[in-house]
């Protein structure tokens, strides 16, 4: 009798368990962080897709960072050195939930763990060699734009911008329409031209192209880049999941809330706020390599090799 008493309260215990809810997941971490899951096993390390459950307990240890998304969609960030109760951190947060920034945050989880960091400037070289990126990168005839190939856009102003090729007096800038004919022509003398689209009365839903060479030298030109400006209805939608999105996430713009926006906008194929909101991530949490590594595969989904393993292999 004894015996069974004692087997029906493991039980009891064991059930218990394993039916903790999940509370948050980890989107980035820097520093020595570390979860306790059972009081009866030692504290464990935490990276990016850890999942953490109502009864766990979190502990920073020194200068540290830790970035999660709550079951409500609301994401928090630590920063204090210290203990957390997990239950206690979802007690302060309360939200009306969509589900829209789990999903993009679940997307950007999936394309973080697909590669190890350590293996991360291998896996670009890889893809390098096997697209031909690494001939046409070193070409001295090649300009490298600092953008994806097709872009959808939201914006009336919008910034092009591409990188400085030697012995360059300066670049022409060309935007044409979808039958070659040229809208505009622009002389440039730095890498960066911010056009406010506006002015150009360009047709809703129809792709333009664009492109830059050397002022000097017209052998030494880009590839054709695509814009496309959404209709007002599409912008409309669009401009409501933001808020949406926007009120889950909280007032508070985070690293972990600009990494989930440009998940939605890489996701609508908003590339040049996409490539933003990467941007400002990094900058908002510089100590974690998590958001920098989001936006190296960002790079890499787009084909922008040269840049993912310029800024990966430069982060440190």
């Amino acid at each position: 009798m004894k015996n069974l008493v004692i087997v029906i309260v493991s039980l009891v215990f064991t059930i218990k368990a394993n039916a903790q809810k999940e509370v948050f997941k980890v989107i980035a971490s820097s520093g020595n962080i570390s979860v306790l899951t059972n009081p009866n096993q030692p504290w464990a390390s935490v990276s990016a897709g850890s999942k953490l459950n109502d009864g766990d307990r979190i502990r920073i240890t020194g200068t540290g960072y830790l970035s999660m998304l709550h079951s409500t969609g609301k994401a928090i960030e630590l920063r204090k050195e210290g203990d957390y109760s997990v239950s206690e951190l979802s007690k302060n947060i309360s939200s009306t939930n969509t589900g829209i920034s789990n999903r993009f945050a679940n997307y950007v989880l999936k394309e973080i763990s697909k590669t190890d960091n350590n293996n991360l400037s291998g896996s670009i070289t890889r893809q390098m060699a096997i697209t031909g990126a690494v001939e046409r990168g070193a070409s001295d005839f090649t300009i490298q734009v600092n953008m994806p190939r097709n872009t959808n856009l939201i914006d009336t102003i919008v910034s092009f911008n591409w990188q400085k090729i030697a012995n360059a007096k300066g670049y022409v800038f060309t935007l044409s329409d979808k039958f070659a004919k040229v809208v505009l022509t622009r002389e440039i003398i730095d890498t960066l031209f911010t056009l406010n689209l506006k002015n150009l009365n360009l047709e809703p839903e129809d792709y333009y192209y664009w492109s830059v060479s050397s002022k000097n030298n017209p052998n030494q030109i880009s590839s054709e880049y695509t814009i496309n400006i959404l209709s007002a209805k599409t912008q409309s939608t669009l401009i409501d999941s933001l808020s949406i999105l926007a009120r889950e996430l909280g007032e508070n713009k985070t690293a972990i809330s600009n990494l989930i926006f440009a998940s939605f906008f890489e996701q609508h194929k908003i590339m040049n706020r996409a490539m933003e909101s990467y941007k400002e991530a990094i900058r908002l949490e510089q100590s974690s390599d998590d958001y920098k590594k989001a936006y190296a595969l960002f790079l890499i989904r787009n084909g922008m090799f040269n840049q993912a393993k310029q800024m990966w292999e430069g982060r440190n």
